[in-house]
């Protein structure tokens, strides 16, 4: 991916803006390096072609003809790969983004990595409104001590970071020890709960006695069957019996 190494000056290659550097990033290199070359701008548009690959290479040699000089390649190359909305587009992003939630220990990545998409925002993006970007309980925080630049935050997000840790340290050691004293209060509960059963199995297997086959039905939620109601000519049949039986002890 790099391009060439003038003294100190390195240029990378430049793809599109979503690929390799950031297009204001690499068009500073690139006004650095054209510094140290002469000659005139034709000569030097054909040189820093070979910077520009794939969707931006299509791009440059579609209007190359179009540029006298250098400041009219910076214009379009602007219009292009940050025009302001490109700009605006990303500012809303970034401020309508869920907030973080991610580990403590991400959390200082997490705000280099959104400084790093906004500094070249036009007008920029200031320190506090990428700390509105974090959890409310983080926020508050860092902006009762309003830093000022990136580093200001990052030392702050540090700090709060160690202040997390040992507050988490002191809770879990207060945690096990309510443990240890509340083990003896378990262990008279078991006991308890352990003798109230053995109390009602006894209570139980006296009143078996009483009444074991009530017991017994209930047990197999079974009970014995009431006796049905005759119908009417179930009635009248058995009365017809009673009256031949009745004739027959006569005679």
């Amino acid at each position: 991916m790099c391009g060439e190494l003038l003294g100190e000056i390195e240029v990378p290659n430049f793809l599109n803006e979503r690929i390799g550097p950031h297009p204001k990033a690499f068009l500073e290199t690139l006004e650095m390096f054209m510094e140290h070359k002469k000659g005139n701008w034709k000569y030097n548009a054909l040189y820093i072609r070979k910077f520009f690959k794939e969707d931006a290479g299509v791009w440059y040699e579609a209007h190359q003809n179009n540029w006298t000089c250098f400041n009219n390649f910076k214009e379009d190359f602007l219009e292009r790969f940050w025009s302001l909305q490109k700009q605006e587009e990303l500012r809303e992003k970034i401020m309508t983004r869920r907030p973080f939630r991610g580990r403590m220990s991400d959390c200082n990545n997490y705000v280099v990595r959104l400084y790093q998409q906004a500094q070249y925002l036009e007008p920029p993006m200031s320190v506090r409104c990428i700390v509105k970007q974090l959890p409310e309980s983080i926020a508050l925080v860092l902006m009762s001590n309003e830093p000022g630049t990136l580093g200001d935050l990052e030392n702050k997000i540090m700090e709060w970071e160690e202040r997390q840790r040992y507050h988490e340290k002191l809770g879990n050691e207060n945690r096990m020890q309510s443990n240890r004293h509340e083990k003896p209060k378990i262990d008279g509960n078991m006991r308890e709960n352990h003798q109230i059963r053995y109390e009602r199995r006894h209570y139980e297997n006296t009143q078996g006695g009483i009444d074991r086959n009530k017991k017994n039905y209930q047990q197999y939620n079974y009970y014995p069957p009431k006796k049905r109601k005759q119908t009417s000519s179930e009635t009248q049949k058995s009365e017809t019996t009673e009256n031949i039986k009745k004739d027959i002890v006569i005679v």
